[in-house]
């Protein structure tokens, strides 16, 4: 690393006019290129020139020695010096600035007449001593100032860093007062919130709380002035000495969770409870339970209409589970030939039929090892392979197809389905045995209609999602479309609403998507609740004036078309008037 004393000019300014004041002999500093940086006296008029290669300090510098001078032009370490016949000197202490083994500079001490000779002739050693006590001040200094940079250095590189994140960085003392925070972070929330020296609680109420243990993705919402935001918070104490003296809290916005959501349908082998989204009583209490039995070996049951997650559900379980750092394992029941189910669950050997593998194969429980095994649609396996299964079960134990080798089994049995079983019992088309063994752990996934407070949670995050993936600027719902999302009955649960806001993304031709985006099966369900409410409305009610008729038709057309410039035009040729007489008319109606 290179030192220079020129950063530290004006302390080496100071260093030196105290030592002129305290011994009344004239002082001087060089760097390591012989420029005189500072010095008092004659030197002054000198302040900038370069040093001649040959001179005293030069010696010093290069030997890293300390020189006493008290016959300048007559030492022998004067004689090839550049400037010898100019030479106006008396006396010269010198002694070089060392940091890091290197030498940086000389300071000096330079007498130039008589009484300033006898200051230092007599006395050099206590010169010399204290010469050396101002080089080492000198070298403190500079690495001080150095290492001052590196600091301001690193805190820029960390505000840089900070800033291209999009997850929010907040830095608080031990009593939450904000020291730092990133610029993402400040687009979240009002300025008033959020500057340095305002308490992290402005922002999150349970701070206090929560803040003395590590906290992960906690949710919680912010309102103020208008201002909205919904999010996840996470809280790092930072401890010195086992003391907390201050925190690090990492703030997601919810539609940024969308990498951690992974897809609602589970196929992430990282998915945990955290990803499975969701402010409802039920969805909540739901996972609270999960998390209860997680820790256990016994079989679940996951039951729930299709497209309510119940593989995200199975792979949470697992990765909360001691088994978590083992295989997950699924097989798909209906999705299988019934002559293959079997050879998939246990493997097979060589020769076992026609086509198996040489070398033979291994099943999936095989596979699943000390891991978890997840039978999805459990309801679709045939009776024969339910009494097999049963018997593994039970022994704990299996054999592949064709083999004779007793292979033991160690993974945890998850199965799901959205069949009733317990019907499907009673039908006689599933194994009553088989299911008890099944449904030690029953867990229900209550559907996307009983849980609607999470209906628009879900849909901003595909709309987030499918907006990057095909790169539009599609960022939210008109009210009209929040209301059908949020009352429709979603038969196909989150899978459903998952291909419904993915086709809304597409056809989007402007920042908010309305009821005309919805697919055209969709749009039919709107217009048939409208109609029926209107024919509803004119039972129940008597003649109406011409005007609020008017009204009423000009609001099912813009609430079928729209708003946007489309949505006027096509509602203006619908109703049979022109775009400028639709615009009185809304203006006249306050519509």
């Amino acid at each position: 690393m290179k030192y220079n004393l020129s950063a530290i000019q004006d302390t080496l300014f100071d260093i030196t006019n105290a030592i002129t004041s305290v011994i009344n002999v004239d002082a001087t500093i060089v760097d390591s290129k012989l420029n005189r940086i500072t010095a008092t006296g004659i030197y002054m008029s000198k302040l900038g020139k370069k040093l001649s290669n040959k001179c005293v300090f030069s010696k010093s510098l290069n030997s890293q020695e300390s020189f006493i001078i008290e016959n300048p032009r007559e030492n022998i370490r004067c004689i090839d010096c550049d400037n010898i016949a100019q030479c106006k000197e008396y006396a010269q202490v010198c002694c070089p600035i060392i940091v890091d083994n290197i030498a940086v500079g000389v300071i000096g001490l330079v007498a130039f007449n008589e009484l300033q000779k006898k200051r230092i002739v007599g006395n050099e050693i206590n010169l010399l001593d204290f010469l050396e006590k101002m080089s080492n001040l000198i070298a403190s200094k500079l690495l001080e100032h150095e290492s001052t940079n590196k600091i301001k250095k690193l805190a820029n590189e960390l505000d840089t860093t900070m800033n291209l994140i999009n997850v929010g960085i907040i830095s608080t003392d031990e009593k939450g007062f904000i020291v730092r925070c990133n610029k993402t972070v400040q687009n979240f929330f009002h300025s008033s919130s959020i500057s340095n020296g305002k308490n992290i609680k402005n922002i999150l109420s349970d701070f206090k709380q929560y803040s003395k243990d590590n906290v992960k993705n906690k949710s919680f919402n912010y309102y103020k002035n208008k201002k909205k935001f919904q999010g996840f918070y996470s809280i790092h104490p930072i401890k010195v000495n086992n003391e907390i003296n201050g925190y690090v809290i990492t703030i997601s916005e919810l539609e940024e969770m969308i990498d951690v959501f992974g897809t609602i349908a589970g196929t992430s082998r990282e998915i945990t409870f955290d990803c499975i989204i969701g402010k409802s009583n039920k969805i909540n209490e739901i996972i609270n339970y999960a998390k209860q039995f997680s820790k256990s070996t016994s079989s679940v049951l996951i039951q729930g209409e299709s497209g309510t997650g119940k593989e995200l559900f199975a792979r949470a379980i697992h990765n909360h589970s001691s088994r978590k750092d083992y295989p997950f394992i699924a097989i798909n029941c209906s999705a299988l030939p019934e002559n293959l189910i079997e050879s998939e669950l246990f493997g097979y050997e060589e020769g076992a039929f026609t086509g198996a593998k040489k070398g033979g194969n291994p099943g999936k429980f095989e596979l699943a090892g000390k891991g978890t095994i997840f039978l999805d649609e459990i309801g679709d396996m045939p009776l024969h392979l339910q009494s097999k299964l049963l018997r593994v079960i039970q022994e704990r134990s299996y054999m592949r197809v064709g083999g004779n080798k007793t292979i033991y089994m160690e993974a945890r049995i998850i199965s799901a389905t959205n069949r009733n079983l317990e019907k499907m019992v009673n039908d006689g088309e599933f194994r009553e045995d088989l299911f008890f063994r099944l449904n030690v752990i029953p867990l229900n996934i209550p559907p996307l209609r009983n849980r609607k407070e999470d209906i628009m949670i879900i849909s901003k995050i595909f709309l987030r999602k499918f907006s990057k993936q095909f790169n539009k600027q599609v960022h939210d719902f008109d009210d009209n479309l929040i209301s059908f999302l949020t009352n429709y009955n979603w038969p196909g649960n989150i899978r459903e609403l998952e291909n419904t806001i993915e086709y809304i993304t597409n056809v989007a031709s402007s920042s908010i998507v309305t009821i005309e985006n919805l697919p055209n099966r969709l749009k039919k369900t709107v217009i048939k609740s409208i109609d029926k409410n209107t024919i509803n409305e004119e039972i129940s009610n008597s003649v109406k004036p011409l005007k609020e008729l008017e009204k009423k038709e000009i609001i099912k057309a813009l609430q079928f078309y729209g708003r946007n410039n489309t949505g006027i035009e096509r509602s203006a040729s619908a109703l049979g008037i022109s775009r400028a007489t639709l615009y009185r008319k809304i203006k006249t109606y306050n519509i």
